[in-house]
């Protein structure tokens, strides 16, 4: 980590694994996620095997995340590096905000998560669900002034 390295909103809420490393003139955005360190899968080791300080097997490889010089990573976007693998952000890419990323990044792109989708819809028998729908949010006066 190098000490240019900009943390948006004094770094509230950013999580960065040991296992990331962080190149020169990056900015980092408040509740980012850089996850590394988990080891690549393999046959179940038998108790008492040699460990390494994260706990993992010696003869495992572990994941790393390297941010390359210059990026951006906006609010709440999340890195997560694949088991046993380096995953890499090249040089000048940028982040959206709340985006999730798990491949590599090439230099000089910008990434977004995808756009929004629907993944439940009341059926039509629904009626509170429709009548919510039809006039948005209702107060029940028997529960004390709650929104329903």
């Amino acid at each position: 980590m190098s000490s240019d390295l900009f943390l948006g909103h004094n770094g509230l809420g950013v999580v960065v694994n040991r296992n990331v490393e962080i190149g020169r003139m990056v900015d980092i955005w408040h509740n980012v996620t850089l996850a590394a360190g988990r080891p690549e899968r393999g046959p179940r080791r038998r108790a008492g095997a040699a460990r390494d300080s994260n706990g993992a097997a010696d003869d495992l490889a572990l994941s790393r995340i390297v941010i390359e010089d210059g990026v951006h990573i906006g609010a709440t976007a999340v890195v997560i590096a694949p088991r046993g693998r380096t995953l890499t952000i090249g040089r000048g890419a940028k982040i959206g905000a709340g985006a999730v990323v798990t491949d590599d990044v090439p230099p000089r792109t910008t990434v977004v998560s995808p756009s929004m989708r629907i993944i439940a819809k009341a059926q039509s028998g629904d009626a509170q669900a429709e009548d919510a729908a039809e006039t948005g949010p209702t107060r029940d006066s028997e529960a004390g002034g709650t929104l329903i």
